[in-house]
């Protein structure tokens, strides 16, 4: 129940809800290596967009276009794992001088939304990803778990600026020991 709690705690970190004012500018990951951050990320934790809303087992997955525009497919069950597993999918774009940390997300034209990269570890296996005006978060691992340990792959980065936020929620996934509320 602790881990819960402190991804819970964490969250709001990771969408940007710190203690600042609202017109203050999300922070980027300084630098983004694009093709290492291409693959499948699993959902732990987000505080989520109506569509997301009642996905279990969800999880994103980016794959690098021949003409430098980003692939996205994000795969869930619908409130259970019972049913089949669903999938949504669209285009992102590297907003330029960003270090790679800004997307411009595509799911149907003309229409897109920013998608942040707040933070990732030196060894790609977890990050953070946030929304402009903070209303969004999501915590991503490369597995559907995450290290409890504090070890160099958990999300464990600054707990003096933690905030809790009712619109948060861990994702749960179809395997031993993953998170369940």
């Amino acid at each position: 129940m602790q881990f819960v709690r402190a991804f819970l705690l964490l969250l709001p970190v990771a969408a940007g809800l710190v203690a600042c004012a609202p017109s203050a500018p999300v922070s980027l990951a300084p630098q983004v290596d694009i093709e290492r951050y291409m693959g499948k990320w699993f959902v732990i934790a987000n505080i989520p967009y109506f569509a997301e809303a009642g996905a279990v087992g969800s999880y994103d997955a980016y794959t690098m276009l021949p003409d430098g525009r980003i692939d996205t497919v994000f795969g869930y069950h619908d409130k259970d794992f019972t049913g089949p597993e669903q999938f949504a999918t669209s285009v992102a774009s590297v907003v330029p001088e960003t270090n790679n940390a800004q997307w411009r997300v595509q799911f149907f034209w003309p229409i897109s939304f920013s998608y942040l990269i707040l933070y990732v570890d030196p060894a790609y296996q977890t990050a953070a990803i946030g929304y402009p005006d903070r209303s969004l978060g999501w915590v991503f691992s490369r597995s559907p778990t995450m290290d409890q340990s504090g070890g160099p792959h958990s999300l464990d980065r600054n707990p003096g600026e933690l905030r809790e936020t009712p619109a948060s929620s861990t994702s749960p996934h179809p395997c031993e020991g993953a998170t369940k509320l």
